[in-house]
């Protein structure tokens, strides 16, 4: 036992006396000489600007005197001239920056800094994994061993920024918070001397004492240890032990407080790490323990997570912190991933699915019609429309069709709803994004309802186009009212609806004939406004119902197939037929 003690001390006084004293005295070193080149700086500055080169009139008028007075003046009048001297001998160039750490201050003090440490750290377990290994101390010891070795190395921290030297202090503070965290985790994984939630309550007290002494010291690295301990506490103690609402409710917190500390000290990065790991921590969680029954509770944290993000990135909207650029660029995707997050636990539950299409909508148009941001709507119309399209081809059976023509039509109003509040507001031009919106809204209410409807109630989609050409017809003399020139949108919307319920009841191909009557309702709206970008895109529409058209031309025929008086027969005749009447 003696000889394990002495062992002990011996390895104490080579892997954290002995590193801790050099590199105390190689920062103390580093420091004085700092001091020294800024005390040399400002002589230099002083004698400059205090000591101006003297007049050659004053040399002039100085008497002829006795030798003892002249060896006399000449006594004293030396230093005089040397510090004049000096003032002219000084270069004419700024004084350098003492400040300003150079390459070779880097690596010899903050870089050594951190590998110094580190190698503590690491000298430190290897020498307990051999201890381990040889059977010299029971586990409780091992254990109460790291946390002596932790508080030995923050007692040292605190000396070193008492003392001045705050960059290598609060990096030793570090590595003691990185092996209170080694320790509490083999107390509690390794040996089994800590239940789940003495050790959850022992990693979160590091964690706050972490972040206190960031907050105290004014550290942004030992901020960020805390932010990451804090993240990775739930996978310390196990993400297997407790439920859901457990680590959900602590991730919460834990953004809260991370928001507030960020705030206090304008540290905008402790926002974009805590984005990332809470990007990272849920879908660990969601490939390991997620329940489908708990889509509800989650959705409601992922919900949380989201508008707290949203939060931080308005209140960074107009700071000036040169990182607050970039993280503003990462918050910016939280509603992408919040949306995605959303569509995978709640697309298996039809309807909390078709519920929050329509609650997402309506947050998200009425954010973007009071910020008048016109393109936010075009993608959020994508953004609905495509899982919508989606889960209409899941073929859902009978009982699913009228909340599926609920929500198509909710999603719709709400953004015919907003165009037309819109146009009242802004009585300008319209822009490009609603020029877009307004047919996608519209023919693609049809088309989706269709996909709803085609498979069980196909004789009905003839009067759905009708009963929408008649509803976009009223909204173009509402619309009319307002803006004659808005009023050609909706008017085109309508005609093409009215052609396609033409088109179903004589049970044609509906599809070519959409596309071309929009086409050239987009061809008209861009010679009527001069919008040559219009024209184009209604010339691509229009060549893509061509292709339709062949495309349907040309399907394979049925064997009780008509060979000559057929519709595709007849149409030829009839083309060859104008072509005829057009030459004559």
């Amino acid at each position: 036992m003696l000889g394990f003690l002495i062992a002990i001390i011996l390895a104490l006084l080579l892997t954290v006396v002995l590193p801790l004293v050099a590199l105390g005295r190689a920062a103390a070193a580093r420091d004085a000489m700092a001091r020294l080149e800024r005390r040399i700086a400002a002589l230099e500055d002083q004698l400059r600007h205090d000591h101006p080169a003297p007049r050659p009139s004053d040399e002039t008028s100085i008497p002829a005197a006795s030798d003892d007075l002249g060896a006399s003046k000449h006594l004293t009048a030396a230093p005089t001239t040397v510090a004049t001297s000096m003032a002219q001998g000084a270069p004419s160039s700024p004084p350098r920056e003492s400040t300003a750490i150079r390459l070779e201050a880097r690596i010899g003090t903050r870089w050594m800094l951190y590998v110094g440490v580190a190698a503590l750290v690491i000298g430190v377990g290897l020498f307990i994994r051999y201890a381990f290994a040889s059977q010299w101390v029971t586990p409780p010891l091992r254990v109460a061993f790291g946390g002596l070795a932790g508080a030995l190395v923050f007692v040292a921290g605190r000396r070193a920024v008492t003392a001045g030297h705050a960059r290598f202090g609060t990096t030793l503070i570090g590595g003691a918070i990185a092996i209170w965290y080694l320790a509490v985790y083999a107390a509690l994984n390794l040996y089994g001397l800590l239940n789940a939630v003495m050790g959850f309550g022992l990693l979160v007290s590091i964690t706050g004492l972490a972040a206190a002494q960031a907050d105290r010291l004014r550290s942004q690295p030992l901020a960020t240890v805390a932010v990451v301990g804090g993240f990775g506490t739930p996978f310390l103690v196990g993400v297997n032990t407790g439920s859901h609402l457990s680590l959900f409710c602590y991730t919460t917190l834990l953004l809260g407080a991370i928001v507030y500390l960020a705030h206090r000290r304008d540290w905008p990065s402790l926002n974009l790490t805590s984005f990332l790991l809470t990007g990272l921590t849920v879908p660990i969680w969601n490939v390991r323990l997620y329940l489908p029954d708990a889509y509800l509770t989650t959705e409601l944290f992922f919900t949380i997570y989201a508008a707290l993000f949203l939060w931080v990135l308005h209140r960074m909207r107009r700071s000036s912190h040169p990182q607050a650029r970039w993280v503003r660029l990462a918050l910016w995707t939280t509603p992408a991933w919040y949306h995605l997050a959303s569509l995978s636990v709640l697309t298996p539950h039809r309807l909390a699915f078709l519920v929050y299409l329509i609650i997402g909508t309506g947050v998200g148009v009425v954010l973007s019609v009071r910020r008048e941001s016109m393109w936010t709507r075009l993608l959020l119309w994508v953004a609905v429309a495509v899982p919508l399209f989606d889960w209409a081809g899941s073929r859902p059976d009978q009982s699913w069709l009228v909340p599926a023509a609920v929500t198509w039509l909710a999603v719709a109003g709400i953004h015919v709803a907003a165009q037309v509040e819109l146009i009242r507001r802004v009585r300008a031009r319209i822009q490009a994004a609603d020029v877009l919106l307004i047919p996608a809204v519209g023919l693609g209410l049809f088309v989706g309802l269709d996909a709803v409807l085609a498979p069980s109630r196909y004789a009905l989609t003839g009067f759905v186009a009708a009963a929408l050409a008649a509803a976009y017809a009223a909204v173009t003399v509402a619309v009319r009212r307002l803006d004659p020139r808005a009023a050609r949108h909706t008017l085109s919307v309508a005609v093409t609806l009215a052609v396609v319920a033409g088109a179903v009841f004589l049970d044609g191909a509906w599809t070519p004939i959409l596309l071309a009557t929009q086409a050239a309702g987009l061809v008209w709206i861009g010679l009527r406004e001069d919008r040559a970008w219009l024209r184009s895109v209604g010339a691509l529409l229009l060549a893509i119902a061509i292709t339709r058209l062949l495309a349907v031309q040309f399907d394979p025929v049925p064997a009780a197939y008509t060979v000559i008086l057929n519709r595709r027969a007849l149409l030829g005749f009839f083309v060859w037929c104008r072509l005829q009447r057009r030459e004559v």
